[in-house]
């Protein structure tokens, strides 16, 4: 064999074995992408699910109005849904005829009260119609009061906030003044006939309109205004009660 040949055998042998090497990386890189910490964590992360629920939500509470003990989770974006015990899918519950609600509020802040839901009407849902407790089947009416412009969150009670009437309601840039109403302790009660105290418990607290703020430090509830429409679509996993929404 002379020396042309033998080199020639000696240059294809050899790029025989880089290819040979190359693939052999390549199958051992691709193989080891499952064991690289942070590609394994991309290549386990689990799909988005469709939307369970969509709009612009309000109110997210942990109530227990069955019987005080069990904790599911509720919301509102309009209607009201609840997850039971924090997993699996939200379910639709039954409202009062005609009504969207806009805030929810819970008498225990530890997850094992009561829910209340604040229910608008008409067409542009605007227009109060009721504050109502609901015992994990049914929505019963707080009586006391005959107007109501917002729910909050108590200890053994909830608050209520009515528009004490010395603005006019279409007036946009003047403040308005509200008085805060509480419910008997007896409301918190499980099976209890709810009520508010028709007697204010503070009068003249004052908050911008068409702002978030502050009712004083009565309550440190927030009061607002329910925007309209509730019905912007977002998106969300299905399996953690985070949301997304566009705003109006």
């Amino acid at each position: 064999m002379n020396i042309q040949t033998r080199a020639a055998k000696t240059a294809r042998y050899s790029v025989t074995g880089i290819i040979a090497g190359g693939l052999v990386a390549s199958a051992i890189f691709f193989a080891g992408c499952s064991q690289t910490p942070i590609l394994a964590t991309i290549e386990g992360e689990e799909a988005l699910k469709a939307a369970s629920v969509v709009g612009h939500v309000y109110s997210l509470f942990v109530a227990a109005p069955a019987d005080g003990t069990t904790k599911n989770v509720y919301l509102t974006n309009g209607y009201v849904f609840t997850r039971a015990a924090g997993s699996g899918s939200w379910t639709k519950i039954d409202m009062p005829s005609g009504t969207r609600c806009s805030f929810l509020a819970t008498d225990k802040l530890d997850g094992t009260g009561s829910l209340y839901g604040f229910f608008v009407t008409t067409a542009d849902w605007t227009v109060f119609d009721s504050v109502r407790k609901y015992d994990g089947t049914a929505w019963t009416t707080v009586t006391g009061l005959s107007s109501v412009s917002s729910i909050g969150s108590g200890n053994g009670i909830i608050y209520a906030f009515a528009d004490d009437g010395t603005h006019a309601v279409d007036t946009t840039s003047a403040e308005r003044t509200y008085n805060a109403y509480v419910t008997t302790a007896a409301s918190a009660t499980l099976g209890a006939t709810p009520a508010f105290n028709p007697t204010a418990l503070a009068t003249g607290i004052s908050t911008p309109v068409s702002t978030s703020g502050r009712a004083g430090s009565l309550a440190r509830e927030t009061l607002v205004s329910f925007p309209y429409p509730p019905y912007t679509a977002c998106n969300r996993c299905t399996d953690a009660p985070s949301f997304k929404g566009s705003s109006r």
